[in-house]
Formats: C-alpha cells, sequence, structure tokens
C-alpha cells in the first residue's frame, strides 16, 4: 500500500491584504487628524477638533473648544470612527490568517460591515465640520478680525482616511470569487457549493 501524501497550500488573496494596509493606512491618518489643530487656518489662527490657537506677536495662546459644541461632536464622531476603523484593520487582519473558510468569511463580511460604518461616521464629520464653520463665519471674523480662511492639513488628512476607508471596503467586497475565476470545472463548481 502507497503512503499518501497532502500538501496544504494556504491561498492568502492579495487584494485582502492591500484592504488591510488601506485600513491601516486609514487608522494612522485619522489619528494624525484628530490630534493636530491644522483642521482650519487663517493668518495668526488654527483650529483642531480640541483647541485653537491664536498668534500675536509671535506669541502662541492656545485653548480649548469647549464653548463649541459643533466641533466637540465633529471629534467625538471622529474618534468613533477611528475606532471602528481600528476594529476594521484586525478584523480584516484576522480574516487573513484565518485558515477556516467559513470564519474567513465571516471575518471579511464583518469588516466590510464596519468600514461601511466607518465611512458614513466619517463622511458625517468631514461635512458637518465645514458647514457649520460657514454658518459661524461671521462670528469668527468679528472674534478675530481675519477673512481669509482654508482648511488645512489635518483636514485633509481625514478625508485621505476616508478615500483609503473606501479603497479597503472595495477591496475586501470585490475579490470575493477570486480563487473561483483560475481554476479546473471540479474547482469552480466546489467554489460555488461552498458559497465563495
Amino acid at each position: 500500500m502507497a503512503e499518501e501524501t497532502r500538501e496544504v497550500v494556504r491561498v492568502i488573496r492579495p487584494l485582502k491584504v492591500i484592504a488591510f494596509i488601506f485600513s491601516c493606512i486609514a487608522v494612522v491618518m485619522l489619528i494624525l487628524s484628530i490630534l493636530t489643530n491644522y483642521w482650519l487656518e487663517a493668518e495668526g489662527f488654527r483650529q483642531g477638533l480640541w483647541e485653537y490657537c491664536t498668534t500675536t506677536a509671535n506669541v502662541e495662546l492656545c485653548n480649548s473648544n469647549i464653548d463649541s459644541v459643533w466641533i466637540l461632536a465633529c471629534g467625538a464622531i471622529c474618534l468613533v470612527a477611528l475606532m471602528m476603523s481600528l476594529v476594521a484593520a484586525i478584523l480584516s487582519l484576522v480574516g487573513i490568517v484565518s485558515k477556516d473558510r467559513l470564519k474567513k468569511q465571516t471575518f471579511y463580511l464583518s469588516a466590510i460591515s464596519v468600514i461601511i460604518l466607518t465611512i458614513l461616521f466619517l463622511l458625517t464629520a468631514l461635512v458637518v465640520f465645514p458647514i457649520f464653520f460657514i454658518h459661524k463665519m461671521e462670528e469668527y471674523q468679528m472674534t478675530y478680525k481675519l477673512t481669509h480662511w482654508f482648511f488645512s492639513w489635518s483636514y485633509g488628512l481625514g478625508w485621505g482616511a476616508w478615500i483609503f476607508l473606501v479603497g479597503a471596503a472595495i477591496l475586501l467586497t470585490i475579490d470575493r470569487e477570486a480563487s473561483c475565476i483560475s481554476g479546473t470545472e471540479v474547482d469552480k463548481a466546489r467554489c460555488y457549493d461552498n458559497g465563495i
């Protein structure tokens, strides 16, 4: 009787790995965006989600945004989005390293769901911030005597994180049947029977 040897091949789909990398990049971008106070800038003035700073006579004075509820709400939404994107990155990593096909798909679907919620939360904060600023612009102009305002790099990092999260969601979604595309007919039938 001949001894049978079985070779186990573990397939790691590159699009899933890229989606994980995109999620990690989004987490780093969100951390930088949330922690810095360069969402809004003008000459001698800058504002973030937690504090604003004014510069007069080369002296910078920073104060809390406690009286601006809408800015704190945007900050809280961004923190929730950060936590959710971290959870999504962990779920996609667990899906990548999981050996069980059913668990792998469960983790991927969970990661997609969390990323979609994160996208919605982050989009809310990134849209609400400029809308409320426009409504408060006259008050800002009277208080700080500034007329030229622009959204700065921290705000741009928030949009960059949003774009990477959208990319991660797309990559996690489109690679669902990649292993069934380039196999034999028997492999393809097995893939479709397993619901991959």
